[in-house]
């Protein structure tokens, strides 16, 4: 029988896979953190809790769903003109709400998971302080910190005026936050609001709901001109003007300092082009160019010499050896001749016998000699040859040197000749490259300059920007996935184990056999997902322990195995 599988995928990795399917955002797992990465197409990248509690996931999912929310609804170029981090301020709060209202539409569930989200960003951030300011900055009662906060950044207190629009600017910032607390019905207190003076103003701008972006916009700024809310703070001005102006700046000198350099590569093409109109003008080319024929000749020539002269003294070795064998042979057939010339003349009978092998060794004697006689010709006529070919062997590398020294004196003679036409022209060319060489070196270092303010400004504006967005908890996501990334990494196998086996355990229940291991199966089902043993809870419990029908051979029936 096969084994029960219990170990499903990762939750958070089919909670990336829904979010990528409902969504259309991709989502990956990697790191500690959640990082968004406005690529093309964008990316969210969530920590790599695979296997974690689903108690510590859900908080996960909510922060994850805003920026997805943001990435999926939010038209980024309409917020790109905004004038003042005034209005930027209210309409993130808008676009905040719309977002997620979008997101309950469209991915159920979304709701209790931007909630659990809040409040753990809420509690990360803010522990068991409050996230807003219980009174309002336009009582009485709060002139005093009214004044402090103006001398703290540097504004006059003395101006009523001024006092009076730096109220209302710091209480549209407390007011915006109350706002998304009764928008989006999160479980905080709203002090004053359902009585504040600016309640019907919100209520009456954001009616209907906004659609879109630029609903939301629309609606932050009808808000801002009825409360007569000023931008008053600091830097309120989004100094988007300026960072387009540095960035159009910084564009028209990349294009100075690229027709600059245009200009002196021009020049100095001009200049190398009549260097080498003088080099292929002078004699010393031709004679080096002459010189390096004459040298490639001679290295042809020597080659084939080499080679004739490599297998003349080959032929020459095989003919000695073959002429030596030759001769072994002979004095061989002489000796045994020698030999058999004494037997004959030491025989009393069969002569006849003798006779006839002392003819027939003294015919191959014949042709051993005439043999030996045709090869000692061949090696006369091949040893003459190696000498031709040695000769001319030795005359080819003569004239391989002689070449080959020919060559090396053009050449000297012409480089010394180059060095001085170069100069010569370098000289009468200065006079124009050298301002342009100045030129284009200059416009790239105010153009460098110029994009390194233009970056900066850029940075700085999304930089505030990032800041105003997140108006109700700076940095609340960055602090509670720290914190729930510290809890998961510290979390004890050991421990949860123990917690699986005893949470669906009943100590009247029978201990032995098959039913002890139903009873831990079933705990372990029953409990939650482990980051050691991701737990599947579409597996139920009765379906897994229903009585299953086993069909044995050769039985006319069925029996149920439990």
């Amino acid at each position: 029988m096969s084994k029960i599988s219990i170990l499903p995928a990762s939750r958070l990795r089919n909670f990336a896979a829904l979010v990528t399917n409902e969504l259309g955002v991709q989502v990956r797992l990697r790191g500690k953190s959640i990082q968004v990465r406005l690529t093309k197409p964008p990316v969210i990248f969530l920590p790599d809790m695979e296997g974690a509690k689903e108690s510590e996931l859900l908080p996960i999912y909510g922060f994850c769903l805003h920026e997805a929310g943001h990435i999926r609804y939010t038209n980024r170029k309409i917020g790109a003109d905004i004038p003042n981090y005034l209005v930027k301020l209210v309409h993130n709060a808008v676009e905040d709400e719309y977002i997620e209202r979008m997101l309950e539409r469209d991915f159920p569930g979304a709701r209790a998971m931007l909630a659990l989200a809040y409040r753990e960003g809420i509690q990360a951030v803010f522990g068991d302080e409050p996230i807003v300011e219980t009174t309002s900055w336009l009582s009485d009662d709060r002139r005093p910190d009214l004044i402090a906060e103006m001398t703290k950044l540097g504004l006059d207190s003395a101006d009523a005026a001024l006092v009076e629009d730096f109220s209302k600017r710091v209480e549209i910032i407390r007011v915006a936050k109350l706002w998304i607390l009764e928008q989006r019905r999160y479980p905080l207190p709203q002090y004053d609001w359902p009585t504040h003076p600016w309640h019907s103003v919100f209520e009456d701008e954001t009616r209907p709901r906004a659609r879109n972006s630029r609903q939301a916009f629309e609606q932050a700024l009808r808000i801002i001109e009825r409360l007569a809310v000023k931008p008053c703070l600091p830097g309120d001005t989004r100094p988007i003007e300026e960072a387009r102006a540095k960035s159009k700046e910084a564009s028209q000198r990349e294009a100075e300092a690229k027709e600059a350099l245009r200009a002196i590569l021009k020049a100095k093409r001009d200049r190398n082009a009549d260097i080498r109109e003088q080099l292929e003008r002078s004699d010393e080319r031709k004679v080096l160019i002459e010189a390096r024929k004459a040298l490639r000749s001679a290295t042809v020539v020597a080659t084939d010499a080499i080679q004739k002269l490599e297998k003349a003294s080959q032929r020459l070795t095989r003919a000695e050896k073959s002429g030596a064998r030759l001769r072994e042979r002979l004095e061989v057939s002489r000796k045994a001749q020698s030999d058999l010339s004494q037997r004959i003349a030491d025989a009393s009978d069969d002569e006849i016998g003798l006779q006839q092998q002392a003819a027939n060794l003294s015919e191959r004697i014949s042709r051993l000699e005439a043999d030996l006689e045709r090869s000692q010709q061949r090696i006369h006529t091949l040893r003459e040859e190696e000498q031709t070919a040695s000769a001319a062997s030795a005359a080819a590398a003569d004239a391989f040197d002689q070449a080959k020294t020919n060559e090396t004196l053009a050449r000297k003679a012409h480089d010394e000749m180059a060095r001085t036409v170069r100069n010569e022209i370098r000289a009468k060319h200065a006079p124009v490259i050298d301002p342009l060489a100045a030129d284009a070196k200059t416009k790239a270092m105010s153009a460098e300059h110029a994009v390194s303010e233009a970056k900066a400004a850029t940075e700085e504006i999304e930089r505030k920007d990032s800041e105003t967005e997140e108006q109700i908890a700076p940095g609340a996501m960055e602090k509670a996935v720290s914190i729930i990334w510290e809890r998961f990494r510290n979390e004890s196998a050991d421990k949860e184990l123990e917690e699986i086996l005893s949470s669906g355990c009943d100590d009247d229940a029978p201990t032995k056999g098959t039913n002890d291991s139903r009873r831990i199966v079933a705990s372990a089902l029953a409990g939650p997902s482990r980051k050691y043993c991701v737990l599947d809870r579409s597996v139920q419990r009765q379906s897994f322990l229903r009585p299953t029908t086993i069909r044995f051979p050769g039985s006319p029936g069925q029996r149920s195995l439990r």
